[in-house]
């Protein structure tokens, strides 16, 4: 069994969020445009899941991948593709995706979401948060893109949409909150 005491106290923070921070129980409090909030979980998945978007707005999950690709995928230093290997075993032995989807299933009659829909929720939200993870861990300063996702998700939001540019460094995501 592998102790999360052996990555960076910053990737730990991630970690413990996901364990023990609590996802959309209750409205957003972060920062966000009012014109880009969306308080219908139906609705804000569907705009996560749709690819057929008109400029202003883009594929998130687009987006997500360009600024994935600032993430280093190999490096020269051995101890560093040891630990990046050991994130993928920690994810694996904890089972982010599991424990996300018990959080969600839990309020997903507020949310007004089926089975399904709860499983879509809780595989975005465990990979965006691995990502965070992965950044964290690789980058020696923190990625913009994925703290801000972070934000987001500890201020109970849900990244589900991007207005903007086509890249990660232009725009604004919107955002789910539950009503107030």
């Amino acid at each position: 069994m592998m102790d999360k005491s052996i990555f960076p106290s910053d990737v730990v923070e991630v970690f413990d969020f996901i364990v023990h921070g609590e996802v959309l129980v209750a409205a957003y409090a972060g920062a966000g445009s009012p014109g880009l909030m969306l308080n219908d979980m139906r609705a804000a998945l569907e705009r996560y899941t749709n690819q057929d978007v008109e400029p202003p707005d883009h594929f998130l999950l687009d987006i997500t991948a360009d600024a994935a690709g600032e993430i280093p995928v190999k490096s020269e230093i051995k101890e560093f593709s040891e630990l990046k290997r050991k994130l993928v075993e920690y994810d694996e032995q904890e089972d982010f995706y599991e424990i996300v989807l018990r959080k969600i299933s839990s309020v997903s009659e507020d949310l007004e979401i089926n089975a399904a829909q709860s499983r879509l929720l809780a595989d975005a939200i465990s990979g965006d948060l691995y990502k965070c993870a992965e950044a964290r861990l690789c980058l020696k300063r923190s990625h913009p893109y994925f703290e801000r996702v972070f934000e987001i998700y500890k201020n109970h939001g849900f990244p589900c949409g991007w207005r903007g540019g086509d890249n990660w460094r232009d725009g604004d995501f919107y955002i789910y909150s539950r009503r107030q």
